[in-house]
């Protein structure tokens, strides 16, 4: 993962390679995993969805995962909420939805405004689905223009008579 971006971090466990089975960890992992563990979630208490947007995208630029995610959960709502007005229907505001998150999660470095990050969501929103309401009306202008022409009410009433 690019450096700069919130990433999940990895971690590797050590087994034997003779038996294909992963080895009960000794004392040493074992102590290594409780701190990851209390480190987790006194950075999990530490960040959260009250913070400021400033805290959480600095969490999130210097890879912290859960700033990233308490950066989520604090706006989901707002930004699913805009297709839903538009209105759109529930897969396609999925879809905005991830859009929006994947568009800032690359523009995150970019941001001028830290303190503006919640009228960035919003405006980014709309835009998309300013875009899916222009490729909504092209498609079924497109599909109108495929369909058979109708005849006249008067062609109609003489197949019937």
């Amino acid at each position: 993962m690019p450096s700069g971006k919130c990433g999940l971090a990895t971690h590797h466990h050590s087994g034997s390679a003779t038996d294909g089975k992963i080895a009960a960890p000794g004392p040493r992992s074992s102590t290594a995993a409780s701190a990851i563990a209390l480190w987790t979630t006194i950075v999990s208490k530490k960040i959260s969805r009250t913070s400021t947007d400033e805290v959480l995208v600095k969490e999130c630029l210097s890879g912290n995962q859960a700033g990233w995610n308490a950066l989520v959960e604090k706006y989901k709502n707002l930004v699913y909420s805009v297709p839903m007005k538009y209105p759109v229907p529930p897969e396609d505001a999925a879809d905005i939805f991830q859009a929006v998150w994947t568009d800032l999660f690359n523009e995150l470095g970019n941001l001028r405004k830290v303190g503006a990050l919640r009228s960035w969501l919003v405006r980014t929103a709309l835009h998309k689905c300013y875009h899916w309401k222009e490729r909504r009306q092209r498609s079924v202008e497109i599909n109108s223009d495929e369909l058979p022409e109708v005849a006249d009410e008067s062609d109609s009433y003489l197949a019937l008579a």
